[in-house]
């Protein structure tokens, strides 16, 4: 009886195992790309969003501080408090002052309220400071650049946010006191 001898490898030949390697990395090369090209458009989102957000914050302390007035409680005086000045000390550096006599002048020291707004360049940090409580709040962080203009009873305070590579403008706009 004659035995066959069957023909049967085992394992890869050199060229398949080069060829499925080449594909494999081709796979991964386009995955990877994908990935980054998604998590790109993910961290933009974010920076836009925090740039949106802290610019929301600032907003609306200064609508509250330009509505007229600052009233420590519901039943005092209408008029302790009201705005009755504002001073542009320099391009990144606004006053406000809140009239505490009833006289309704700006006194600009002594028991005046003054609110000042102002630019850290060196920490990219927009300031609020009141000088009754003493307090300095952080109003927003990566202001990288600011300008006020008071012009045709219009103040327009211009902010440029920047977050890592990404940077945007926003306007904050209010009619001049009278």
């Amino acid at each position: 009886m004659m035995h066959r001898q069957q023909n049967c490898r085992r394992g890869f030949s050199l060229l398949e195992a080069t060829l499925a390697t080449m594909m494999a990395s081709l796979v991964a090369i386009m995955a990877s790309t994908a990935a980054v090209d998604i998590s790109r458009g993910f961290v933009e989102g974010i920076a836009e969003a925090r740039m949106a957000t802290e610019f929301r914050v600032l907003s609306q302390s200064l609508r509250r501080d330009f509505a007229g007035s600052l009233p420590e409680s519901r039943s005092g005086h209408p008029k302790r408090w009201r705005l009755v000045g504002k001073q542009l000390v320099s391009d990144t550096e606004l006053q406000l002052c809140f009239d505490s006599q009833l006289d309704g002048t700006a006194n600009w020291s002594g028991s005046d309220r003054i609110i000042t707004y102002l630019l850290d360049t060196d920490t990219k940090r927009f300031i609020r400071n009141d000088s009754v409580s003493g307090n300095d709040f952080v109003m927003a962080e990566n202001v990288s650049d600011m300008e006020i203009l008071i012009d045709s009873g219009v103040i327009s305070l211009w902010f440029e946010f920047s977050v890592g590579d990404w940077q945007r403008e926003f306007r904050f706009a209010t009619s001049d006191l009278p």
